[in-house]
C-alpha cells in the first residue's frame, strides 16, 4: 500500500485531536500546521493526497489558506472539519474549492473512511478506481449546488432534522434554511 501523505491545517486554538486519528490510518503520513502557514513549504509539488481544514475552533483566517492551498495544489481535494459557529465559513471554503467536510467529527472511523476516499481519488494516490470521489454530475469534483445541498442535509442530519439548530450552525436565519430545503428538493423523504 502506497503511503497516503495529510496535511492537517488548523486554526489557532484547534484541538490536535484530528491530526492523531487521522495517524492511526494504515498507510497514512500526517503533517499539522496552523492556518496560517507562516513557514509551511507549499512548492514541493504532489507531496500531499488531501488537505483536511479543520475549521473547529478557527475564527477568519481559514479561507486565504484554502486559496494559497490550492495554488499550490490544484488537483489535491481539501476537506473541511467544521464546528459550531463555523458552518458558513466552511460553506465558504467550499465555494473556493473544498471537496467534502465534516460537521462536529464525532465518529473517528467515518472521518478516516472519509480521508481514505479523497486520497485514493487524489491525482498523486494511489487510485485503484473503487473509491473515487467522482460527483453525480460526472466530472471530477461535485458541483457547488451538490455540495451545497450535501452540506445543508448533512448538518439536518447532525442536528436530528432540528431546524432551529440548523439554521443557527449554519448561520442563516429559519426562512432561508426553509427556502435552501424547498430549492433542493430536501423533504421529509430524506429523514429516513
Amino acid at each position: 500500500m502506497k503511503t497516503m501523505n495529510i496535511l492537517v491545517a488548523q486554526g489557532q486554538g484547534s484541538m490536535p485531536g484530528i491530526a492523531e486519528i487521522l495517524r492511526e490510518v494504515e498507510g497514512a503520513q500526517v503533517t499539522r500546521c496552523t492556518s496560517d502557514l507562516p513557514h509551511f513549504d507549499l512548492s514541493r509539488k504532489n507531496a500531499f493526497d488531501v488537505l483536511l481544514l479543520d475549521l473547529r475552533n478557527a475564527r477568519g483566517e481559514v479561507p486565504p489558506v484554502v486559496e494559497r492551498f490550492r495554488r499550490a495544489y490544484p488537483d489535491v481535494p481539501v476537506m473541511v472539519a467544521a464546528g459550531e459557529g463555523t458552518a458558513s465559513m466552511a460553506l465558504d471554503v467550499l465555494r473556493r474549492g473544498g471537496c467534502d467536510f465534516v460537521v462536529h467529527p464525532q465518529d473517528n472511523h467515518q472521518l478516516q473512511l472519509m480521508v481514505r476516499q479523497l486520497a485514493v481519488g487524489s491525482p498523486s494516490g494511489d487510485n485503484q478506481g473503487e473509491l473515487s470521489p467522482v460527483g453525480p454530475n460526472g466530472g471530477d469534483r461535485p458541483t457547488l449546488y451538490e455540495m451545497e445541498k450535501n452540506f445543508i442535509l448533512r448538518t439536518l442530519e447532525e442536528c436530528k432534522w432540528n431546524k432551529k439548530k440548523t439554521a443557527s450552525l449554519l448561520g442563516i436565519n429559519r426562512s432561508s434554511l426553509y427556502s435552501k430545503i424547498r430549492r433542493f428538493g430536501i423533504g421529509s423523504e430524506s429523514n429516513n
